[in-house]
């Protein structure tokens, strides 16, 4: 062995009779081992010494790089599913509502990200909520977003794959229009109604003689505001049932996955409201993990009446609500006209509310019309 070593160095040899002993580098180790067994010396034991192997030997750090892996390997796993979903930019509508739809949709906190099919979800919620006009759905980490607009737009354009027409979505008379894309079939002045096209997606290409040679077809786009009057009426009972609350208490509770320890239950006159804080790594990544505020309320069930004063602020903060939501999404009132009335058992407030609003909602263009038209059209010439 000695004289077939090389360039290996091998250090504190100790022979005995039939065994010897030595120290060799680590990086030496492979290519000794071809050397004895080319010389059919058998190797009886192998012990591994220096600061290296004391320090990954130690059970501290043993055990730290283990959490450390299965942290890891959680984290990682965690990130391929959705575990918070979150609304941006809605006034009318209430997270819960859009939210619910999104469940509505199989959607839920704990599906795998690849089953989430974002721009179809965009338009389904488009298409359920009118008011929203442009929609877009994103995914951070484990978070699900969905950005939305309640007033028409010009990155509504942005977001479709067809052609359209912007039509009116209300009765009104139009106040000034600022087209981007498209051709304006109305002007300022016009009163149009419900479905009445106010910016075309078809665009006719003339020659020079003025002869019609062909279309485009696009995505219409541009700003129409309208003036519009609202038919308000809101009522409220004067007898009226209330819960008396007798009992109250908070509970908090982890939970895993979703799921909810306490539940509402009517037979008992108690109500649950609960809280949720989801717990998240950094940023967006959100963990299937939970801390769950429970406040339980026993109440019981009284009569009572309002005083008129008591249902003019009522119903007259309700229409503050209704008015500021309606300035947020770039409505400007121009007057008001309402009154409260006492009729039978209820209070009713009633008038008319005139504002100028952003007008406009999608309609999208049947290309197969156009093409028989067009078709027609060439015959006849």
């Amino acid at each position: 062995l000695l004289n077939n070593t090389g360039n290996i160095k091998l250090r504190n040899i100790k022979v005995g009779e039939e065994t010897a002993e030595f120290m060799v580098d680590y990086g030496d180790y492979h290519e000794l081992k071809c050397i004895l067994d080319e010389n059919k010396i058998k190797l009886t034991g192998i012990e591994e010494k220096g600061i290296y192997v004391k320090v990954i030997n130690f059970p501290v750090i043993k055990i730290t790089v283990a959490v450390l892996a299965i942290f890891i390997l959680l984290m990682t796993v965690n990130s391929l599913f959705i575990w918070k979903i979150s609304v941006d930019g809605n006034y009318s509508y209430t997270d819960n509502q859009i939210i619910n739809f999104v469940h509505s949709k199989n959607i839920r906190e704990g599906i795998t990200k690849e089953k989430v099919v974002c721009d179809s979800l965009e338009k389904e919620i488009r298409k359920n909520f009118e008011d929203i006009s442009w929609v877009c759905v994103e995914i951070k980490g484990t978070n699900l977003i969905v950005h939305v607009k309640e007033n028409y737009i010009t990155e509504i354009s942005v977001q479709e794959d067809e052609p359209y027409n912007i039509v009116a979505n209300k009765e009104g008379k139009v106040m000034s229009i600022l087209v981007r894309k498209g051709k304006a079939l109305v002007k300022a002045g016009d009163t149009v109604r419900e479905g009445d096209t106010l910016i075309s997606g078809i665009v006719d290409v003339f020659d020079e003689s003025g002869q019609k040679l062909f279309h485009n077809l696009c995505n219409a786009d541009g700003d129409i505001v309208a003036r519009t009057v609202y038919k308000y009426e809101d009522s409220l009972k004067i007898k009226h049932t209330v819960k008396k609350i007798t009992d109250r208490k908070n509970y908090y509770l982890p939970s895993f996955f979703g799921y909810q320890w306490i539940r509402a239950d009517k037979k008992n006159n108690k109500d649950v409201v609960l809280s949720e804080r989801t717990l998240k790594f950094f940023g967006n990544y959100y963990l299937p993990i939970s801390m769950q505020k429970y406040t339980i309320k026993k109440y019981e069930i009284v009569t009572a009446e309002y005083t008129k004063e008591q249902a003019e602020s009522i119903l007259n903060q309700k229409l503050l609500d209704k008015l500021a939501i309606m300035e947020q999404k770039g409505y400007k009132i121009v007057k008001k006209n309402v009154r409260i009335e006492k009729v039978t058992d209820s209070y009713v407030l009633e008038g008319k509310i005139t504002c100028n609003e952003p007008l406009g909602k999608v309609s999208y263009i049947d290309i197969n019309e156009i093409e028989e038209g067009t078709t027609t059209v060439n015959e006849r010439d």
